[in-house]
């Protein structure tokens, strides 16, 4: 595939003690699966490599997703009725046999950097739950999420790219397209399997791209007509963050024409399919795929999941956010809003998801609780701490109020301590 695509030869892979040089940079540890009629883990630190046995074979992990959730079934289609409502006890179950083997190795909050296979790259490990009460007691539930920021890899060679400074313009560049009903074109851009259903217009689209660019001061935003493919080439370049938020269609048969639904412009149909993102070399630090499905794809013996999120890596950017299943536009909204607040505030990548995470379940009521409304979205890539610059907003009227009204207090209350010494000396006199 790289041949025929013109692609430079991969790196020669890293050796295990370089790879546990960089975990002992930053502190990690690294789960590596294997998953076949003999599945077993990798655990590797800093200074140690131990090895575990499971007792799963695709087909026994197959079944246990089910239980999670319709949302796991490779063979539905669309909103499942109780999708929602994920069962704990099987996330528990998972849990216990993919994760506590090791658990005894596993320092509280050090980073985990987790390599999955197989049908492991679709489940959230952010939800495994280490205990809980009964199997839809969410406010009841321990998760991983609670205990580790985590990151998926596709290798953990990716982790040399974490060494890697970048050069960019833009600390952020938003493209999205929210109207689709009333463009004519759609039924001839789009190919023939595209075509059963109209796209939907997606009227969250201003709202989720001005509050994510109004956080940061080099920014730049296209929408609509104007979020184009030579648009995204030249962001992709230019930015150290590229914010998509649009439809992404996953084609039934070949994830090469999997796609990004953008706006047309000469010589460009927009439409920008994951065979020709491999073609144009990304160098943004991360890449925020916004809409449902966005980490959907074929799983590929020995190469893992061959969804967008892997394109973008495979093209040379250093992280992608992307979702694992059909994300409700609210929730999304809020766990986007805040994980870009931790970015500014400094925080790395793996560490501003997993805040998002935990603030959104200290926050929402109990209807919203369930893993389906935060644990869609994951992060895939080497963390880091972005070199951004937040806005500083200028002060409030009702600020300045404030001030004003301590101001007068404080002097009121030095002319009043003034008044009382000058009238103790003159009593003393």
């Amino acid at each position: 595939m790289r041949n025929l695509l013109a692609l430079p030869p991969e790196p020669p892979e890293a050796s295990l003690a370089t790879l546990q040089q960089l975990l002992a940079r930053v502190g990690a540890t690294a789960l590596v699966y294997f998953i076949d009629s003999v599945s077993g883990l990798f655990l590797l630190t800093a200074d140690t490599l131990r090895f575990f046995p499971l007792t799963l074979t695709p087909d026994s992990l197959g079944q246990l997703l089910r239980r999670v959730s319709p949302v796991f079934d490779p063979e539905g289609s669309g909103p499942v009725r109780g999708a929602r409502h994920f069962n704990l006890r099987a996330l528990h179950r998972l849990f216990e046999l993919l994760v506590a083997p090791a658990l005894p190795f596993l320092s509280p909050d050090r980073p985990l950097f987790i390599v999955p296979d197989g049908p492991l790259f679709r489940l959230p490990f952010a939800a495994l739950v280490l205990d809980f009460q009964r199997p839809y007691a969410y406010d009841r539930a321990t998760y991983l999420t609670e205990r580790h920021p985590i990151s998926i890899l596709p290798a953990l060679g990716l982790l040399l790219d974490s060494l890697q400074a970048t050069d960019a313009l833009l600390d952020v560049s938003g493209l999205g397209r929210a109207r689709f009903a009333d463009d004519p074109r759609m039924g001839e851009v789009l190919p023939v399997v595209f075509r059963r259903q109209p796209l939907p217009d997606l009227p969250g689209v201003h709202e989720e791209l001005e509050r994510i660019t109004r956080r940061f001061v080099r920014t730049q935003r296209w929408e609509d007509y104007r979020a184009t493919e030579p648009r995204f080439r030249q962001a992709a370049t230019e930015s150290r963050v590229l914010h998509l938020a649009s439809h992404v269609l996953l084609h039934p048969t070949s994830s090469a024409f999997h796609a990004i639904v953008l706006s047309p412009s000469p010589g460009d149909d927009g439409v920008l399919f994951l065979h020709e993102l491999l073609r144009n070399p990304l160098s943004a630090d991360l890449v925020v795929l916004s809409g449902c499905n966005t980490a959907a794809g074929e799983v590929l013996p020995g190469e893992g999941l061959e969804g967008l999120q892997y394109a973008i890596l495979a093209a040379g950017a250093r992280g992608v956010v992307a979702t694992r299943w059909l994300v409700e536009d609210r929730s999304m909204a809020e766990l986007m809003d805040r994980f870009y607040g931790y970015l500014a505030a400094g925080l790395p990548l793996d560490r501003a998801l997993q805040q998002a995470r935990l603030d959104f379940l200290k926050n929402a009521p109990p209807e919203l609780q369930s893993p389906f409304y935060w644990a869609s979205p994951a992060f895939f890539g080497a963390p880091r701490v972005l070199a951004l610059t937040p806005r500083s907003y200028p002060l409030l009227p009702w600020g300045w109020i404030l001030l004003l009204l301590l101001g007068v207090g404080v002097g009121v209350l030095l002319r009043y301590r003034k008044r009382r010494r000058a009238h103790g000396t003159s009593l003393a006199v």
